[in-house]
């Protein structure tokens, strides 16, 4: 009678012990599932912060070319072809281009 109430027992016992796994399981993919999540949110949340930046470098460029008149005057005579640059404009405008080749934006 003792060994059948002990098979009883370890019958139940593996019973339990295979739901604890099985629950253990599920409970792992749930956090996987959560942790990917995050992982893809704050890799959005950088990439967002990157191109807000590159943004804010873009507009400082275009706001030195709007806001020094002497600039804008450079940047048209490089693009008209027929007037030459002096010395110190070819540097300026070369910079410019640098600038402008260090974050994507140029463009012929």
């Amino acid at each position: 009678m003792n060994n059948e109430r002990l098979k009883k027992w370890a019958l139940i016992s593996e019973i339990v012990g295979g739901i604890a796994v099985v629950a253990s399981l599920v409970f792992l993919i749930f956090e996987i599932n959560h942790n990917t999540s995050e992982s893809q949110l704050n890799t959005q949340a950088i990439e967002i912060s990157v191109y807000q930046d590159l943004i804010s470098n873009i507009m400082s460029l275009n706001e030195s070319i709007i806001e020094k008149g002497d600039f804008a005057e450079i940047v048209a005579k490089a693009n008209d072809g027929e007037r030459t640059l002096t010395e110190v404009e070819m540097i300026r405008y070369g910079s410019h281009l640098m600038n402008l080749l260090r974050h994507g934006l140029f463009s012929i």
